[in-house]
């Protein structure tokens, strides 16, 4: 099931709009920092070394990519293939897990002209050991989804794992679901998951709404957080922080967590729920 929002995303929210909210006294309590793709500018992407760099600076959810193997285990890997991040080549879906396993990240970005590095192409579940009770996990799913939530179902810990409902919603699963509405769908009419629960997150292209405030003001009143995709590039700034800060409980999704957490440390905005064990 795919959930997502209407064009007329804007007439649903209207209800909840406030004239008032961007001159509303900043709430910033509850700002949840999103690495994209682990903590690569100090290791690589998709990482157990960027995943350590991103507990050392504090971050809350650090975001990973999973691809399926030939023979079936989930590693992290953004790319259909290996070319860019790693010195192999070829699909992930058409080599197998040992083949991988020979290979080497390339730090950073990868690319050309990124050095190697000694990193190993990671499994989903080393992953999840090395991320438990000390650092949140968002499993951003490339391909179907099955596999992934038929692991986690196996799984004795899911509670501090983020899911996407674009990529289908499991009421099975036991983890933190973050509700993406788009807004040319007007196929769903209520910022619900399906079974009825309250989403831990939502995520929208808010720039395309008519009236995003709005947006905001609702999902704050129907308990949930405001997530923003900010990335690198002009937007990735503390300009474009400081709006979703406002919002008083979001989540930033950023590609430089380490002045995002600086940031928020000025501005005395620092305030994570995760409580590693």
């Amino acid at each position: 099931m795919r959930c997502r929002a209407a064009p007329a995303l804007a007439a649903t929210l209207a209800a909840c709009q406030t004239p008032d909210f961007e001159r509303q006294p900043s709430s910033p309590e509850n700002v949840l920092v999103v690495a994209h793709r682990t903590c690569w500018r100090q290791a690589a992407e998709n990482s157990l070394e960027g995943l350590e760099a991103c507990i050392r600076q504090g971050v809350d959810i650090a975001e990973v990519d999973v691809r399926r193997t030939r023979d079936g285990v989930l590693v992290l890997m953004h790319d259909p293939t290996v070319d860019r991040t790693t010195n192999g080549s070829g699909r992930v879906s058409w080599l197998t897990y040992a083949q991988l396993s020979g290979l080497r990240l390339k730090a950073g970005r990868g690319g050309a002209e990124a050095p190697m590095t000694s990193y190993r192409i990671p499994t989903l579940e080393e992953a999840l050991r090395r991320a438990d009770g000390r650092i949140m996990l968002e499993i951003d799913i490339k391909g179907s989804s099955q596999p992934v939530h038929a692991f986690l179902r196996k799984q004795g810990r899911t509670d501090s794992i983020v899911l996407g409902t674009d990529t289908g919603f499991d009421p099975r699963l036991k983890v933190r679901w973050r509700l993406s509405v788009e807004p040319r769908d007007n196929s769903v009419r209520r910022l619900r998951l399906p079974d009825g629960a309250r989403p831990f997150a939502v995520s929208a292209h808010w720039n395309r709404l008519p009236d995003p405030d709005g947006a905001f003001a609702r999902v704050r009143a129907e308990g949930g957080r405001i997530w923003s995709v900010t990335l690198t590039g002009k937007r990735d700034t503390p300009a474009t922080w400081e709006r979703y800060i406002r919002t008083g409980n979001c989540a930033i999704h950023t590609d430089r967590p380490d002045r995002l957490i600086q940031y928020l440390r000025e501005r005395k905005a620092r305030q994570s729920e995760f409580t590693p064990s």
